[in-house]
């Protein structure tokens, strides 16, 4: 029974693996043909193909990182992995943050309906909006990169064997500032969802706003904009939703590496590939040139198989 509890969650994270590399090399692949073919990417191409590059660099990454169990005995001798792995980890959840994030404002700018000359100045401007929330992203990772290797040297110091010199009081403060630390140079993804949840509001007011203004003039079917409004609406709610759930599992991640806790850093692997594993595949539900291409992937899928089974029949 504890072999099955053991073997389920690397189960569960494989098939999670498996399923975001899917769909996120399907993102990319069927951008970058419609690409090749006609020499035209645009703006929502470019960012569902840098969102898709990011999360299969996070999911490479996180799937390296499971192997390896670093615990306290060994953090003092392997402050050198700690530090590659996690300047690999964080900067791939940096961008697919950030990329979500541009994909929140962009449905916003798109579809909103607002008369605010400040809305209409940034709309007009959104590409250069959506470059300096990336050059944001990349100014926050460097910081990070300048203080991560002094953050977990200094973690793998009080961890470090010291006999009977080394202290509950000792290690637990070195925990707490290795954490707050962590937390303080991770302030930008806060910042993303802060951003986000502001489209997302913005965006519920301004389909407030069409849907009253039609039962005025007396429609009361929905039309194209209500129906661009409550795709855009599933998409960022769906980011804030998996964006939450990945940090909380990536905080369980940390406690549980910091605590030795194996049950805990199974549980919580098995969440963190959530995000990069399901929510391309609502990507692609919602966005109608994906949506084909799968459909028409599946179409010869079923076909291939059909012919292989009555020709071996």
């Amino acid at each position: 029974m504890s072999y099955m509890l053991e073997a389920l969650p690397v189960l569960v994270c494989a098939m999670e693996f498996t399923l975001g590399m899917v769909g996120n090399g399907f993102i990319v692949l069927t951008n970058s043909a419609a690409w090749v073919s006609s020499r035209k990417f645009s703006l929502i191409d470019v960012i569902l193909t840098c969102l898709a590059v990011s999360r299969i660099c996070f999911l490479g990454v996180t799937m390296l990182m499971l192997p390896f169990k670093i615990t306290r005995q060994d953090m003092f001798h392997l402050k050198s992995r700690v530090v590659g792995f996690d300047m690999l980890w964080t900067g791939s959840n940096y961008f697919s943050s950030a990329c979500s994030t541009c994909l929140s404002m962009f449905y916003f700018f798109r579809i909103a309906r607002f008369t605010s000359p400040v809305f209409l100045w940034v709309k007009w401007r959104i590409r250069k909006v959506l470059r300096v929330v990336v050059l944001a992203a990349i100014a926050s990772y460097s910081v990070f990169l300048i203080f991560v290797k002094t953050l977990v040297k200094n973690l793998a110091q009080g961890w470090a064997p010291r006999g009977t010199n080394l202290t509950f009081n000792v290690m637990g403060r070195s925990i707490r500032n290795f954490v707050t630390q962590h937390i303080l140079l991770n302030l930008m993804l806060l910042f993303f969802f802060v951003v986000s949840l502001v489209s997302l509001l913005l965006l519920t007011l301004s389909l407030w706003q069409h849907s009253r203004r039609m039962k005025q003039q007396g429609l009361h079917r929905s039309d194209f904009s209500t129906k661009a409004h409550v795709r855009a609406l599933k998409t960022i709610i769906s980011f804030l939703f998996f964006f939450i759930v990945h940090h909380v599992a990536k905080a369980t991640v940390l406690a549980g590496s910091i605590s030795d806790n194996a049950g805990t850093n199974r549980f919580a692997c098995m969440l963190i590939f959530l995000n990069p594993s399901v929510h391309p595949f609502l990507l692609i539900l919602w966005n109608s040139k994906l949506k084909q291409a799968w459909l028409h992937v599946l179409r010869m899928l079923r076909g291939e198989i059909t012919a292989r089974f009555y020709k071996h029949s």
